[in-house]
């Protein structure tokens, strides 16, 4: 064994071979004794926690991408009840008029068909939000 570094596992050392070395650790080794003379050294007194300034608070910065679609979802949803709203009052007016044209068909066919789809795309995009809010939030 006296051919290895004691510092250091013989295993990893060159020259170790399992069968006719142990593997047993070596014994250990005071620093102070290896290498250069080492320097005493004094530690210095550390002042308590309690005397340390405590940092000022830093207000986390808002992100103006999450402000956008917190505004698009209140869009989506409020476009989608007034689009639920035109149907209701185009319907109110077929039966004070008696029929309507074909492009007061398509146009109602669309508010039926866009509508329900908004606020469902609004409600998703405010879901989204509150997810991508809830997986940076650190505790």
């Amino acid at each position: 064994m006296s051919d290895f570094d004691p510092r250091f596992d013989p295993a990893y050392q060159p020259g170790f071979d399992p069968a006719k070395h142990t593997t047993a650790p070596p014994p250990p080794v005071d620093k102070t004794d290896v290498g250069a003379p080492q320097e005493e050294t004094v530690a210095e007194p550390v002042a308590p926690l309690a005397a340390a300034v405590p940092a000022a608070p830093t207000r986390a910065r808002r992100n103006p991408i999450l402000i956008a679609l917190w505004v698009l979802s209140a869009l989506f949803v409020a476009s989608g009840f007034y689009g639920l709203r035109l149907i209701g009052d185009r319907v109110a007016a077929l039966g004070s008029t008696g029929g309507f044209g074909g492009a007061d068909y398509y146009l109602l066919q669309s508010y039926v068909v866009l509508a329900p789809l908004l606020i469902v795309l609004g409600l998703a995009t405010a879901v989204g939000t509150l997810f991508l809010l809830a997986v940076r939030q650190k505790y």
